[in-house]
C-alpha cells in the first residue's frame, strides 16, 4: 500500500504518541529531528522506544526521523529498531556515504535484536544543496527505498519563496522524480502532511 497521508509526531510527547495510532493517518513519522530540543533528545528516544514496543499488531507504517549527527545518529537507532518499526527517515542527506553509514548501523542493532524482527526500511531527505546535487546516486542506493524532498530546509538554503502556483519547485521535483524512476524506488511522497505540534 502507498501512504496517503502522513502524520508527523514528536518523539518527546508520549501523549501524543498515545493519541497517533487512532487519527486515520496511513503512516506516522515519530519526530527524533527537528520537532525535539537538543536537551531534549534522550527522553526523546527513551518515550519512542517504549511506545514502539506497543505497536507490533498491524496498523499503520512507523517511521522514525532520525538525527543526521554523529554524536546522536548511533543512539537514534540503537534505541529504536526493534519491533513495530517500519523504517527510517534519513534528514539532510547529503550523499550516498549517509545511506551507507545509516545502513551499517541498522544492521548492528537488529543484530542485537529478536531475529524475527523484519527488514527495516530506509527514506532520505533531500533537504540541501548537496543533497539535490547528489540526488542520482543518493536514490541508486541499494539500501534505499524512497526519497522525499523536505522543502522547507531546502527552500530556506536555496532562497526559493514559492509562489501560489509553486512554480520554483517544479524543475527541482522533476529532478528527484527522474532519480526515483530511474532507481527503480517510490517517488517523493506528495501526500497530505499533518502534524501533532508540541503545543
Amino acid at each position: 500500500m502507498t501512504a496517503r497521508s502522513y502524520l508527523y509526531v514528536p518523539g518527546d510527547q508520549p501523549d501524543k504518541l498515545a493519541k497517533a495510532v487512532g487519527r486515520g493517518a496511513d503512516a506516522i513519522i515519530v519526530d527524533l529531528e527537528d520537532a525535539v530540543a537538543f536537551t531534549s533528545k534522550a527522553t526523546a528516544r527513551r518515550i519512542t522506544c517504549e511506545w514502539l514496543s506497543t505497536q507490533a499488531e498491524a496498523g499503520p507504517e512507523i517511521w522514525v526521523r532520525i538525527n543526521n549527527h554523529e554524536d546522536l545518529m548511533a543512539d537514534d537507532i540503537n534505541a529504536v529498531v526493534g519491533e513495530g518499526l517500519t523504517g527510517l527517515c534519513i534528514p539532510k542527506a547529503d550523499g550516498p556515504d549517509a545511506i551507507d553509514t545509516v545502513a551499517q548501523l541498522v544492521s548492528a542493532a537488529a543484530a542485537h535484536q529478536d531475529p524475527g524482527i523484519g527488514s527495516i526500511k530506509l527514506g532520505a531527505l533531500i533537504e540541501t544543496a548537496r543533497g539535490l546535487q547528489a540526488v542520482d546516486r543518493i536514490a541508486a542506493h541499494r539500501g534505499l527505498t524512497e526519497l522525499a524532498i523536505g522543502e522547507a530546509d531546502l527552500g530556506a538554503e536555496l532562497g526559493i519563496r514559492a509562489s501560489p502556483d509553486e512554480h520554483e519547485w517544479w524543475a527541482i521535483r522533476s529532478q528527484v522524480l527522474i532519480a526515483c524512476a530511474a532507481a527503480g524506488i517510490k517517488p517523493p511522497r506528495r501526500a497530505r502532511i499533518r502534524r501533532l505540534s508540541r503545543s
